[in-house]
């Protein structure tokens, strides 16, 4: 099988979304299919090391004889751009939707292409009338695991792009609000964006400088060994989203996990996450401090846990892509 995917934002970027998409051409390859992915990202130094071709500069011409190529076309969030060129080469086409759709008119324009394509989608109440197949989004299991170390945790983590709507300011104001009755509370921020400056500002005219570290991006292998030295992780958006692969990964490196009410909650997730309404930070410290009390060895939520992480493996994940691609190919055989 020759799968051609097609993601915005590829590796070198970061972010869930690029994240699933390398994954996901990589366990293709292991399962032995010939794998092209183009992208608008930058291009790399490691390029040339990936078991695949990636493409970084197209034109509609260069995507029309990859479409030939292709037997299955595999976008990784709808591009318009690329969708255009199907109308001249037909080929069965999938779309991993992770985004929450608004109702601008470039999101009507969106929500009625997406009814032509099989929607993979990461959330069930997906709200499209369509093709719709649901699959979770898988993690790097390899990478994001629990190994035994006798260090002592520090309290919380946020992982995310630094823009407002992500909600860290809220989290920020938490901390100032429980820093008197917790002493050693402290925080770690792993990530950049374009509001940087304005929460590190933020922190020091509330007097938290002393307890939260800003430590930028970090690659995949070194946020891994930095979950593991947290107890919670915190995604405190303040704007729809659906629920980000970093939770996943902070559930299996041994995190309790809070979330706002803005985040779609996945199938299975219920017993698993705390959730707080959003921009409430009242409620936000009353959650923070019952997920630091929370006894992790919980017999009821270990077997939840171990079974929503083992659904969500990369090596399950790609069979399921795998299935539901030969499914529609002899199909259109018959």
């Amino acid at each position: 099988m020759k799968i051609l995917i097609n993601s915005y934002a590829f590796y070198p970027s970061f972010g869930g979304s690029e994240t699933v998409a390398l994954i996901l051409a990589d366990e293709f390859v292991r399962l032995g299919f010939s794998v092209k992915v183009i992208t608008s990202s930058v291009e790399s130094l490691e390029d040339n090391s990936f078991p695949f071709e990636i493409i970084r500069k197209y034109s509609l011409l260069s995507l029309i004889g990859l479409l030939k190529w292709s037997d299955v076309f595999l976008q990784n969030n709808i591009s318009l751009r690329t969708a255009f060129a199907l109308a001249i080469v037909r080929r069965p086409w999938f779309i991993i939707h992770h985004s929450y759709l608004g109702w601008d008119l470039f999101s009507l324009i969106k929500r009625a292409i997406l009814k032509l394509a099989v929607n993979v989608v990461i959330k069930e109440n997906f709200p499209i009338r369509s093709k719709k197949v649901y699959i979770p989004n898988p993690y790097n299991d390899e990478i994001f695991k629990e190994v035994s170390s006798q260090l002592i945790k520090s309290d919380l983590i946020f992982v995310g792009r630094l823009i407002k709507s992500k909600g860290l300011e809220s989290l920020l104001s938490s901390l100032s609000l429980l820093k008197d009755e917790i002493a050693s509370l402290s925080l770690t921020v792993v990530g950049q964006g374009c509001d940087k400056a304005w929460f590190i500002d933020f922190a020091g005219k509330n007097k938290l400088m002393d307890r939260v570290s800003f430590l930028g991006y970090r690659p995949h292998k070194e946020l891994a060994y930095i979950l593991r030295q947290h107890k919670v992780l915190i995604v405190p958006s303040k704007q729809r989203d659906n629920c980000p692969l970093v939770c996943t990964e902070a559930l299996a490196c041994g995190l309790q996990v809070i979330i706002s009410d803005k985040i779609t909650n996945n199938p299975g997730v219920e017993n698993l996450f705390l959730s707080f309404k959003a921009d409430n930070i009242l409620d936000l410290s009353r959650k923070i401090k019952l997920a630091l009390s929370f006894n992790q060895s919980d017999n009821d939520f270990l077997k939840v846990r171990n079974l929503y992480l083992s659904q969500r493996r990369k090596k399950v994940i790609s069979e399921k892509y795998r299935d539901l691609f030969e499914k529609y190919l002899n199909n259109d055989r018959k």
